[in-house]
Parts: C-alpha cells; sequence; structure tokens
C-alpha cells in the first residue's frame, strides 16, 4: 500500500484515535486532555492539507487517494473509500473547523469545568 491510499484514511480516522486516547486518560488530567484532543485534530489536518496539495484537480471523473481492500472475508465485505474534486475540500474545512474549535475551546471552555474530558472526546471525533 502507497502513502496515497491511506492518507484520506488517516485524515477520517486520526481525530477518532485522539478521542479513544482521550477516554482511557486518567480523569482530571485536564492539560494532557487539551493537548491530545490539538494534537490529534492538529495531524488530521496536516493529513488533510496534503492530500489537498497532492491532489490532481485536473483529472475528472475520478476518485483519488482510493482504497479498496478486503476487510471482513467471512461476509465479503471490504473497506473501500475514496474522494472527488468536491469532496476533499469540504473534507479539508471539515478537520480545519474542527482543530479551530479544539483551539478555541483550550482557553474558552463551556460550562461546567469537570467536563474537560467528556468535552473534548466529543470535540475530536
Amino acid at each position: 500500500m502507497t502513502f496515497d491510499q491511506w492518507l484520506l484514511s488517516l485524515v477520517v480516522f486520526l481525530p477518532l484515535v485522539g478521542a479513544g486516547v482521550i477516554v482511557v486518560l486518567p480523569k482530571g488530567q485536564h492539560a494532557l486532555v487539551r493537548l491530545v484532543a490539538l494534537i490529534a485534530s492538529g495531524a488530521a489536518l496536516v493529513f488533510g492539507i496534503v492530500a489537498l496539495v497532492r491532489f490532481d484537480f485536473h483529472a475528472s471523473g475520478t476518485f483519488q487517494f482510493s482504497v479498496n481492500t478486503r476487510w471482513i472475508d467471512s461476509i465479503g465485505a471490504r473497506y473501500h473509500m475514496g474522494v472527488d474534486g468536491i469532496a476533499l475540500p469540504l473534507l479539508v474545512l471539515t478537520v480545519a473547523l474542527t482543530f479551530l474549535c479544539v483551539v478555541y475551546s483550550q482557553k474558552i471552555m463551556p460550562k461546567p469545568q469537570d467536563k474537560v474530558k467528556g468535552f473534548f472526546a466529543r470535540c475530536t471525533s
């Protein structure tokens, strides 16, 4: 598998991994929760920008960064994902807004303050 085939999966699933890490962090580690949320959403944004830069907008009618692999053989399930020229900017906009919301929430945290872990887990996923 090449980097281009897994680039889209990184953009989509990296925030989910960050949310999973936040869930298993000990309660009361607010600074660490904020840092993990910032890193996960920032990494997804970086990979989204890389995908935007590497995308060939002149190739019309084709999906790019496509991955199509077997997933569960017993039921014939496959993991198939790709993006076109309309969906990619929307995907990058989504990860950019997620990152900006996490940055904004670093200092302006909604009440109650004891729900930091749940807030950032939902915000990043």
